[in-house]
């Protein structure tokens, strides 16, 4: 089954989805925009569209861990999400992936006005690619036994 992965942002949120197999993280789109109003029928079309197994939202934490000021308006989103579809809802701490995914874009030599457009979807990649990595340690070291 596809992941989908998101980075919410308050002026765009950013999409990605792994391949069939769970494995590879790709940039899907970017929702513009600060009314998310729509977005959950959104993802939920997509999940079905795409036969998405599982949903992964990135959280920003501040850099000591704490949950920064956004995150409780981000935590009503992710609950409506959890309401709305039938597939688990986890969350992920998504600290610096916005500064990881301009450095990525810039060191592969994209203009800054290209990079404003994709790296909302960029970020969703890396947040998505980093939850798929983890899983794969996860099934690694239960098959070890």
């Amino acid at each position: 089954m596809r992941v989908l992965g998101i980075d919410l942002g308050e002026k765009r949120v950013g999409l990605a989805i792994s391949d069939p197999l769970g494995m590879i993280a790709s940039p899907y789109e970017v929702w513009e925009g600060s009314d998310w109003d729509g977005l959950p029928g959104r993802i939920r079309r997509l999940v079905e569209e795409r036969q998405i197994g599982t949903v992964v939202v990135g959280l920003p934490k501040r850099t000591d861990g704490k949950a920064s000021a956004k995150v409780e308006h981000y935590l009503e989103f992710v609950e409506r999400l959890r309401g709305r579809l039938q597939v688990p809802v986890e969350v992920v701490n998504e600290m610096f992936t916005t500064v990881m995914a301009h450095q990525t874009l810039r060191a592969g030599g994209v203009k800054e006005k290209k990079r404003r457009q994709v790296v909302d979807k960029m970020a969703a990649t890396i947040i998505l690619q980093g939850w798929l990595d983890g899983q794969g340690r996860s099934r690694r070291s239960s098959e070890e036994w």
